[in-house]
């Protein structure tokens, strides 16, 4: 599943993703944020077991290095110019997918 955005400025100096959606096991989940630039981050990487859902905000500042809980760092985007189409893409890495929601 993909959802794209178009964005306009001069650069990139912050960031944030506010993420919702509905799916029965979010370890299921890999989600990723790829610019106009085709630089792509990791937000959500399979973890959380088989909780529901995936609700929240993911401000990543830009100093932080990727952590150990399969959250990437936005550092990448820093300086880039923002103009153009971003995409969000959500993979469900199960065989034969339960399927899910983004939610808008």
């Amino acid at each position: 599943m993909s959802d794209a955005i178009a964005l306009a400025g001069t650069t990139v100096n912050s960031l944030s993703v506010d993420l919702d959606i509905t799916h029965t096991f979010q370890g299921d989940n890999d989600i990723d944020v790829t610019s106009p630039a085709a630089i792509t981050v990791r937000l959500w990487d399979g973890f959380g077991g088989g909780a529901d859902d995936i609700v929240g905000n993911f401000p990543l500042d830009f100093d932080v290095a990727t952590t150990g809980d399969g959250v990437s760092s936005l550092a990448d985007f820093s300086g880039e110019d923002p103009n153009g189409v971003w995409t969000l893409d959500i993979t469900d890495t199960f065989p034969g997918s339960d399927g899910g929601t983004l939610n808008m």
